[in-house]
């Protein structure tokens, strides 16, 4: 299994970059043009003209993403912009220095190892990427958990129905901490790297990046070691890159998942999705729900789901009223002898939002706010969860306060049945970097992929507090562009909510002509009428009432307004 191995923060030295790593007799460098190549007994890699790593292989696979969308395989990024290091120079039989006036790297290479040295020379914070080749299918973080990283999008080439089933077989491209290593699954072989770092992705639309924060005029140093895989943790990645989880026990249940909310269809109706399979020996599967419904009753007895005989699988879908938490009970059956039984504790039929935006809609908040009810359940991308903030799930790696608890409380309060959130923003961001096939607008695309059609819904938007200098007829045509292009990616019409979102400092509390062009949103009909946030002032506002995020009163106001808004539209669609 994976160690924990140490995240060293160097000493700041200003020339640490050039000091040489010493020979090793294993290790060749050669150079062509003005590129060096380096040949180890475990590995080989390049080094480029302009001081990127962009090759890493071994045993002939690529561990890293180069070309690809602009990238160099690993860089410095400052301020959204690449940083030059393109001075090279080999400085001994084993090592490499790459300096440019804001930050350095000195590479050493030996038999096994390959460790990167990396200087800041800014007082500003940045960040040290590594694109992950998509054809690496798996990361083992430093806790021993594998986790796939890669997934097909679940919209593209199949039904609405398969595409959930497969968004539940694997982990999807979702922001994570790794620890202060993991591991990445080349073949028989995996690739260490130690150094505190996080997951994130997908970038380009389908490539993972591995990323590591440096603050001002700091030094770090990330070791990446190269050895075989070993027989336990290749048995336990078997498993889940067949759609199983690392303890499989025979039997799979891809859907539902614990605490998981499925969209109802009227006020006192929904479905829940069955599936998964089974290699244990068995003439048939059943499933039975219990709980308390919002009119009614269940269907309490044991139903019997259709198996394919082919694979052993299942995948039905059925009517269930609206309500919850329900549990569900399955069990397989040899003649009249149960041989497995599994039991999810919380699924609920009720209401499911994906929420976007800049960081009012994210956890950037000073405080992390509660829920009440219990009934509230986020979607992250992988799994669901019954949680306080933060919420997982959100493109800016935010991990303080946001409105959702207070939100699906108020939600739960009026309506009786779970609520569900997928929360996908990104702080400090403007409308312009929402784009039509861009990062973020991906980003919110996989959630809302993975989600499906008639799975959510809205999506609430708030955003405009960036946007202080923006044109507004612009703002207005860009925002109806994004909605519009979301329903024709999703394949299915969904409504959007705008929130009146500029609230800037304790002087510049609103901006007229961006709220305008937020109200036009509205009464031109490409947006539903979300709350006005900028009525909250005062100490609804963090750090004593100076900042622009909301202290825990304004984030109970904040997801209050929202309910409001929300419940006037949701009270219609549900009495017809």
């Amino acid at each position: 299994m994976i160690r924990n191995t140490a995240f060293i923060v160097l000493p700041i030295v200003t020339l640490a970059f050039a000091i040489a790593c010493g020979a090793m007799a294993s290790v060749s460098i050669t150079k062509e043009g003005n590129s060096y190549n380096i040949h180890a007994d475990a590995y080989e890699a390049v080094v480029a003209s302009d001081g990127h790593l962009t090759n890493l292989r071994v045993a002939g696979k690529e561990f890293l993403m180069s070309g690809a969308a602009g990238s160099r395989g690993t860089c410095f990024v400052q301020k959204k912009s690449m940083v030059d290091i393109s001075t090279v120079t080999q400085l001994d039989a084993s090592s490499i220095s790459a300096v440019g006036s804001d930050a350095a790297i000195t590479y050493c290479f030996s038999d096994k190892d390959l460790t990167l040295k990396l200087a800041n020379r800014t007082a500003q914070p940045m960040r040290f990427q590594a694109i992950i080749d998509h054809r690496i299918t798996c990361v083992i973080t430093s806790a021993g958990k594998p986790e796939i990283p890669f997934v097909e999008d679940a919209g593209s080439g199949s039904s609405w129905l398969q595409g959930r089933i497969q968004s539940y077989r694997t982990p999807t491209p979702s922001a994570a901490h790794l620890g202060t290593s993991s591991s990445w699954v080349l073949g028989k072989f995996e690739i260490k790297i130690s150094g505190n770092g996080r997951l994130w992705g997908p970038w380009a639309n389908k490539y993972q990046v591995w990323e590591a924060d440096l603050n001002g005029s700091q030094n770090q140093e990330v070791t990446l070691s190269i050895g075989h895989l070993s027989s336990a943790d290749a048995a336990m990645i078997a498993n889940i890159e067949k759609g199983r989880p690392a303890d499989y026990d025979g039997f799979s249940l891809y859907s539902p998942m614990n605490c998981q909310v499925f969209q109802r269809q009227s006020r006192y109706q929904g479905a829940i999705l069955i599936s998964g399979r089974t290699d244990i020996k068995c003439d048939s599967v059943e499933y039975r729900l219990s709980g308390k419904p919002l009119k009614g009753s269940l269907h309490s007895a044991w139903t019997k789901l259709a198996l394919n005989r082919m694979d052993s699988s299942f995948v039905q879908e059925f009517p269930v009223p609206a309500g919850g938490w329900y549990k569900l009970e399955i069990r397989a059956l040899l003649g009249n002898k149960t041989v497995y039984s599994k039991t999810v504790e919380r699924v609920g039929v009720g209401e499911v939002f994906v929420t976007a935006g800049q960081s009012n809609s994210t956890n950037s908040a000073q405080f992390r706010s509660k829920q009440t009810s219990g009934m509230v359940s986020c979607f992250s991308g992988s799994d669901w969860q019954v949680r306080d903030d933060p919420f997982p799930g959100v493109h800016d790696h935010s991990a303080n306060g946001s409105p959702w608890p207070s939100f699906g409380d108020a939600m739960y309060r009026r309506y009786g049945v779970p609520i569900g959130v997928a929360s996908t923003g990104h702080g400090g961001t403007y409308v312009r970097q929402w784009t039509p096939g861009g990062e973020l607008f991906n980003w919110t695309m996989t959630r809302i992929y993975q989600l499906g059609p008639g799975g959510f819904r809205a999506v609430l938007w708030h955003q405009g507090e960036s946007e202080y200098r923006t044109d507004p007829d612009w703002y207005y045509s860009e925002m109806s562009r994004i909605i519009n292009a979301s329903k024709l990616a999703a394949g299915w019409s969904f409504p959007w909510f705008t929130a009146q979102a500029t609230y800037h400092t304790q002087i510049l509390t609103a901006f007229p002509a961006i709220r305008a062009a937020q109200k036009k949103l509205w009464d031109t009909g490409v947006s539903l009428e979300g709350p006005d946030t900028d009525t909250l002032t005062g100490d609804n506002r963090d750090h004593d009432g100076k900042g622009v995020h909301l202290s825990l009163k304004g984030l109970k106001a904040h997801g209050e307004l929202w309910a409001e808004k929300v419940s006037k539209y949701l009270d219609v669609v549900l009495d017809k």
